[in-house]
């Protein structure tokens, strides 16, 4: 099938009007969707699919239009670094794809038999070297070399899974994970806390976030969370669910904390918001924004993906 047949063109297209539906109906109905910070997030859903999909730049380009469309529909305040953040929501997914999957082809099975066989070959060749030069030391050695690389194509060959592809994933996921974590961490340190007591201190309930280590292990608790969903999902999910899983999880919450300082910095030249009270008020409620939009997604692709990848036409 032609990638850019009218099919997938037309999944796109529903994508960009759901999207758009969303922000409509949110504003309407959900006093709080009006923030720039929650409008973004709810509106970036079908965008972050179509990244994921699609690609990097086709998911840029949907955002920031998209953004510009919903304004047309829902006259408020404009910003362009608004529309860059949700380009940026689109975009990320992409980008996260394209490492993931590189590295799975890399490490497929047949991939590494293949990356085996070349050893093999050139051991061969050395083989062939030592036997003329008669060196007796080096030949014992490149046969026991010969000998485990046949070996180790001979276990590859009777993996049931991708036990390279499942272990990448896992172990990349999760340290990207805690690097996301350890910097947050340090950027929280260094807020000075005057900033964080002037954000919170208005609101009784959130008065809990004043103090650093409580508002450090809050937004720590999401991102440990998430690692706990990868873990879980490493021993109860199908390979390739895995495999996708572990790439939704992190460009959801690479997505949510880069898009952070974009828009409290939009905040700060647009709305005339002070930068500081703008991104911690956002730290605060990016666990919530980061499950919400890891289960609608994860179920959302489950659902979209193999219709658009479908040979037939049946599924529309």
């Amino acid at each position: 099938m032609n990638k850019w047949d009218s099919k997938r063109i037309a999944f796109i297209a529903i994508l960009i009007a759901m999207s758009i539906s969303f922000v409509i109906i949110g504003t309407r109905f959900v006093a709080i969707t009006s923030f720039p910070s929650f409008k973004l997030s709810l509106a970036g859903l079908p965008i972050k699919i179509i990244g994921f999909i699609f690609g990097p730049i086709i998911g840029f380009i949907t955002g920031f239009t998209t953004d510009i469309i919903s304004f047309i529909f829902m006259p408020a305040f404009y910003f362009p670094l608004y529309s860059v953040a949700l380009g940026v929501s689109g975009m990320l997914p992409g980008l996260s794809a394209i490492f993931f999957n590189y590295f799975y082809k890399k490490l497929s099975k047949t991939n590494a038999i293949k990356r085996n066989n070349m050893k093999l070959t050139l051991i061969f060749h050395e083989i062939k070297i030592s036997l003329l030069n008669n060196n007796q030391k080096k030949l014992q050695n490149l046969e026991k070399k010969y000998h485990q690389l046949m070996i180790k194509n001979d276990k590859i060959k009777e993996w049931k899974n991708e036990k390279y592809q499942l272990n990448f994933g896992l172990i990349s996921s999760i340290t990207l994970l805690l690097i996301v974590m350890f910097v947050l961490t340090v950027i929280i340190h260094f807020i000075p806390q005057s900033h964080i007591d002037a954000a919170f201190n208005k609101n009784s309930f959130l008065s809990i976030f004043t103090n650093k280590l409580v508002f450090i292990a809050i937004i720590a608790l999401g991102i440990i969370t998430s690692i706990g969903a990868i873990l879980i999902a490493r021993f109860k999910m199908k390979q390739n669910n895995f495999l996708q899983f572990v790439c939704i999880v992190t460009f959801v919450v690479f997505t949510e904390y880069l898009n952070i300082p974009i828009i409290a910095y939009a905040d700060e030249k647009g709305l005339k918001l002070d930068f500081e009270a703008s991104m911690i008020a956002s730290l605060a409620t990016s666990m919530i924004k980061i499950w919400f939009n890891l289960v609608i997604i994860s179920f959302s692709i489950k659902i979209v993906l193999p219709l658009i990848n479908k040979k037939t036409f049946n599924g529309y």
